[in-house]
């Protein structure tokens, strides 16, 4: 899966788990995802605790928290329903 974000650090693309961009946009959404580490990323049933940026569900929302307000375009991740009998 491959998308690109552009915010207020610049811009960033996501290619199956690797990122490129601008330095500061790379640098500031690896550190954040290295920080979430042992934190839940993401909705059920599509939430991670390790590895984030391997996730592009995780790796979208770890972008959105860096960047703030984003602008997506690409092959970018949907959020899954919710399975029946889940609460959110």
């Amino acid at each position: 899966m491959k998308f690109t974000a552009v915010g207020k650090l610049g811009e960033v693309t996501y290619d199956n788990g690797s990122l490129s961009g601008s330095l500061d946009a790379v640098s500031s959404v690896q550190f954040l995802a290295l920080a979430l580490e042992g934190a839940a990323v993401g909705p059920v049933p599509a939430v991670t605790f390790t590895d984030h940026l391997k996730n592009p569900l995780s790796a979208k929302i770890i972008i959105e928290l860096a960047f703030g307000q984003v602008r997506f375009s690409g092959n970018v991740p949907r959020i899954p329903r919710t399975p029946k009998g889940a609460i959110n």
